[in-house]
């Protein structure tokens, strides 16, 4: 019981910092050569709770494309920019891609 208790409070603190954003737009797609396996989005909305250590001030955030679930991600990022549609997105709470809060979820709004 006591080891559910501890696992239950890092899950919950973990998420508790994550940045989150409501109703944007993406405004700006980010690749390059030197960044091979991420993408990068501008939007022009504000970061609720973003981690401490998240200081880029170009890119809110990023997207790994090495995984299988970050190449989903961009396929949904880019019908969305491409279509105009605004989309709320979370953050993982980390900011390991050049001070970019990782990107955990995005949702389309139609």
């Amino acid at each position: 019981m006591k080891i559910l208790v501890v696992l239950l409070f890092v899950f919950l603190t973990n998420s508790a910092f994550a940045g989150y954003s409501d109703d944007v737009n993406i405004v700006e797609i980010f690749q390059d050569e030197n960044f091979q396996n991420y993408m990068a989005l501008g939007i022009n909305g504000e970061v609720q709770s973003r981690p401490a250590d998240c200081v880029n001030p170009t890119y809110q955030y990023a997207i790994d494309l090495t995984t299988e679930y970050g190449k989903r991600i961009q396929s949904t990022l880019l019908m969305a920019f491409a279509a105009g549609k605004k989309v709320s997105l979370i953050g993982t709470g980390q900011c390991n891609i050049n001070n970019v809060e990782v990107l955990r979820r995005v949702v389309v709004k139609f």
